[in-house]
């Protein structure tokens, strides 16, 4: 069995998701990105650390079959190279701040997609395919303190600060919690 771990994150190329990928550096890692832009100060960061890095460059809000490509390539990697698999959602997109019937639908569309569309569909690749043991999480760098002291999401700003809240909250449980869920109702199904 090997000592390696695979991690794959999303929203790598800018912010927390930046930060996170240069932390998750190891000569024990594999460390697959899905981001609109490849980072190359990341590639001469791994290289000398000796991960292994592979690097997707996509746009979840636009990106339909990035889920499939991830299903097949965890299909392509035997389980049997990995000790662990963990799947991070971090990508985000800011929307418009502002009043919501002030926002066009593309937006919008796009926020959803991103923020959730996009990880349910990578969990449900991830969760489906033949991997190590693993989890999947969600992560959010796109809060911003209210002047409520509420935490608010930058995709849902439009929306009443406590509402906006509440559904990000919702989501982003909502998503951690799909993982042991799909796990949970896969080993139920008669082979």
């Amino acid at each position: 069995m090997t000592t390696r771990r695979l991690i794959i994150l999303t929203g790598a190329s800018r912010g927390l998701g930046a930060a996170m990928a240069r932390q998750l550096l190891g000569a024990d890692t594999h460390l697959l990105t899905l981001s609109r832009h490849p980072e190359a100060a990341l590639v001469d960061a791994a290289n000398a650390s000796g991960t292994t890095l592979e690097q997707w460059a996509l746009d979840l809000g636009h990106d339909v079959g990035s889920s499939a490509r991830l299903e097949t390539w965890l299909h392509q990697h035997a389980a049997s190279q990995f000790r662990s698999a963990t799947l991070i959602n971090n990508a985000g997109v800011v929307g418009r701040v502002g009043p919501i019937d002030a926002s066009d639908a593309e937006t919008l569309a796009s926020v959803l997609r991103v923020g959730l569309e996009a990880p349910m569909l990578l969990t449900s690749a991830f969760l489906r395919a033949p991997r190590a043991p693993g989890r999947s999480t969600s992560a959010s760098s796109t809060f911003r303190p209210a002047p409520d002291g509420a935490r608010l999401p930058a995709g849902p700003r439009t929306l009443p600060p406590r509402l906006a809240w509440t559904i990000s909250a919702a989501s982003r449980h909502s998503m951690n919690s799909i993982a042991p869920t799909r796990r949970a109702s896969c080993r139920s199904r008669p082979a």
